[in-house]
């Protein structure tokens, strides 16, 4: 039987401070089957193990809060002729403040005071103050 020592740990270059960093940086890799990094009972370590819980702890969530968000915060647009926006558009305009008409005729998200706002999440004052 092997050395723990001598082998090497699977998710030795997987880093907490990277995926905390670009929460989108290890998504293939932990929702890929054929690429999930897989514990390794003679290598990995208990500080490993509580490493990737916390990087999927992060990814994860990042990847489910923003696909909530996503249909939460879409439209039902009727007699327009438009194609819905996509995860990508949706996550690029909440993280990089890329708003577009596109964005306001599909979703429930508006610029008020310089900052992405969730209309569901305005109170009605400051709706109708907004408008």
């Amino acid at each position: 039987m092997e050395e723990r020592a001598t082998n090497k740990c699977p998710h030795s270059n997987l880093s907490i401070e990277e995926a905390e960093e670009n929460k989108s940086k290890y998504m293939w890799l932990l929702t890929d089957p054929d690429e999930f990094p897989e514990f390794e009972p003679c290598v990995c370590t208990t500080d490993c193990k509580v490493k990737m819980v916390k990087i999927i702890d992060i990814i994860l969530y990042n990847h489910y809060k923003f696909s909530r968000g996503y249909f939460e915060d879409c439209k039902m647009v009727f007699g327009h002729g438009v194609k819905g926006l996509s995860l990508y558009e949706y996550t690029n305009f909440i993280k990089k403040n890329r708003f577009k008409e596109r964005t306001e005729l599909l979703t429930n998200l508006q610029y008020i005071d310089g900052k992405v706002v969730r209309l569901c999440d305005v109170p009605k004052e400051n709706e109708e103050k907004n408008k």
